[in-house]
């Protein structure tokens, strides 16, 4: 709704893009990493490909809503303990 309209709004698109990335990023990579990538420069340089830099599968926040239905997926046994590891 914010880029639907005729005024110039490119020049904010960088800055909107750096909280969306920024966002993703928190999810799985270590707050001590974070807190050094305050740029979008220095956000680009987290390797998200060196397993130091993330968080234990376990830490990983992947949302209230994928949690809520895998519980719910577990608790209709339309899918296996192994399988919820898996992902």
């Amino acid at each position: 709704m914010l880029y639907q309209t005729d005024k110039p709004m490119a020049p904010f698109l960088g800055e909107d893009f750096t909280d969306i990335l920024k966002s993703c990023m928190r999810r799985i990579v270590k707050p001590d990493f974070m807190e050094k990538a305050c740029t979008s420069a220095k956000l680009a340089m987290v390797d998200v490909n060196d397993e130091a830099n993330l968080r234990h599968l376990k830490q990983v926040d992947i949302g209230f809503a994928a949690e809520d239905e895998i519980k719910q997926a577990l608790l209709m046994k339309k899918t296996s303990e192994r399988a919820v590891l898996e992902f």
